[in-house]
């Protein structure tokens, strides 16, 4: 299954802490959501998303999406100057304070970067790094290398 068919099947999950199960009858979080789609694609990823992550104000719980993920032999973060590519994990910080992360798509049209990704209220949606709501909250970006890369 391509990315696209495979993030656009989760389209309609609601948000829902500490979740990944797709459909409207479901729930997935924004860490969870991204887990989901590689799982999808038949990548298992070799970590679950951080505890207690996506808890509104629950900061001292939320996990830097950045730290977390260079734990991990997976995933490279790319060079600020390089432009995310579709699969790419895109983390943000958003005005409430939280981390939040997104998985790139391919571009629709020139300048269009979109990335799926799951918020409350509207559950899993598309949004564009012109979107003000991320495009100036933009923390870091990360690759997942080959399967035949990782520890």
């Amino acid at each position: 299954m391509e990315l696209v068919d495979e993030a656009k099947s989760w389209e309609m999950t609601p948000f829902l802490l500490n979740s990944r199960v797709k459909g409207k009858a479901g729930g997935v979080s924004c860490h969870n959501l991204v887990i989901g789609i590689f799982e999808g694609l038949g990548i298992q990823l070799p970590f679950e998303s951080p505890k207690g992550s996506g808890g509104v104000g629950d900061q001292t719980k939320l996990a830097n999406i950045s730290k977390f993920l260079s734990q991990y032999d997976c995933f490279a973060q790319l060079d600020d100057s390089e432009r995310p590519r579709p699969g790419d994990l895109v983390s943000f910080r958003t005005k409430t304070g939280e981390y939040h992360v997104g998985l790139m798509l391919p571009l629709v049209s020139a300048g269009s970067l979109r990335f799926i990704h799951c918020i409350k209220p509207w559950g899993v949606t598309v949004s564009t790094l012109k979107d003000p709501t991320y495009g100036g909250r933009l923390i870091s970006t990360w690759m997942l290398k080959h399967e035949s890369e990782w520890s």
